[in-house]
């Protein structure tokens, strides 16, 4: 059975052993991620060029993180790859737009549950104002109520987007493990094995708060001193300084959940085939049990489990390099 600690052990061995390849891969994705963000500056005022340029990165950006857990995975399994392997679901682009497919529908079950909740607590804060006004009821208890009840908002979006991550986090590394899996067969599998993870993985994610607020409490409170001492060149200075810290932090606590993430999803989707033997949604019998990525002549997997993979033992380290 998986747990957060184990998973977070297997991320930072992982980072450990590869600290070249997972930074830099990682470097890669997130600079090319905030360049197209920022390629959204150019267009100005125009809301059609903007929404075509949003579309567009979706298309972008999920061949880009299936390509960062694919390398992610091919060190999980000690195959070896390298930095261009980030690009390798653009020439395979069918597998990226099952995946794509299957989060839109996520998402669109996620903003079907979340709509609801924020109208009902922002209307309980717009009730709560209202009555405040005509009945004269003091500022203070009316801050009180809007502030509890916003905060108890954003705490539950917070929670189900936690939850539905695990549906979402299932789909990219299902579609890694069997690329010629269907879309029908995809989504299924998807539901299966994150409902099945999804309270471990909500756990699993919560293991990182910890990091999260390292990174982000010095900040804000770097932010609030400089506001309230003014503005001067040593606070302009140390706000630059901790804005950059910030963003390394975040940038490292990234590279770990996604490592961890890797270890996680693998072994429980090991353990789902364990307890379930009949079903065939992931490593069906006509894929070749070889490493590596799929060449001319069919599709090809990263290898059963065992075969070298961390955590296992009695095995070869090393696989073939991807071409």
């Amino acid at each position: 059975m998986i747990k957060a600690k184990e998973a977070r052990a297997v991320g930072r061995q992982m980072i450990g052993e590869n600290k070249g390849l997972l930074v830099g891969s990682y470097l890669a994705y997130f600079g090319i991620s905030v360049g197209l963000s920022l390629i959204s500056m150019f267009f100005g005022n125009s809301q059609a060029l903007t929404f075509i340029w949003s579309i567009a990165i979706l298309f972008i950006t999920y061949p880009l993180m299936l390509g960062l857990l694919h390398i992610n995975n091919m060190v999980y399994y000690k195959r070896q790859c390298r930095v261009g392997n980030l690009f390798d679901f653009f020439s395979n682009y069918r597998v990226s737009l099952k995946v794509i497919g299957v989060n839109l529908i996520l998402t669109v079950i996620m903003m079907a549950v979340m709509i609801p909740i924020m109208i009902i607590m922002l209307g309980s804060i717009f009730a709560s104002v209202s009555i405040g006004l005509l009945g004269g009821v003091q500022s203070n208890i009316n801050l009180s109520s809007m502030l509890g009840s916003f905060l108890l908002c954003m705490l539950l979006v917070m929670v189900l987007a936690m939850l539905i991550s695990s549906f979402m986090m299932a789909s990219y590394f299902i579609a890694l493990r069997n690329r010629s899996i269907t879309f029908g067969k995809l989504l299924g599998s998807s539901f299966k094995i994150g409902g099945k993870y999804v309270w471990r993985y909500f756990t699993f994610q919560l293991s990182f708060i910890g990091w999260m607020l390292l990174c982000i409490v010095p900040f804000l409170v770097v932010t609030v001193f400089v506001a309230i001492a003014g503005p001067g060149l040593g606070s302009i200075a140390l706000l630059m300084l901790m804005l950059i810290v910030f963003i390394a932090g975040i940038f490292a606590v990234s590279l770990y959940i996604n490592a961890a993430s890797v270890a996680f999803f693998n072994t429980a989707i090991d353990e789902y085939e364990q307890l379930h033997p009949d079903y065939s949604g992931f490593v069906p019998p006509h894929i070749p049990q070889t490493p590596g990525f799929p060449q001319e002549g069919g599709e090809q997997n990263y290898g059963q489990p065992g075969d070298g993979s961390y955590g296992q033992e009695g095995q070869d380290e090393q696989g073939p390099e991807i071409h």
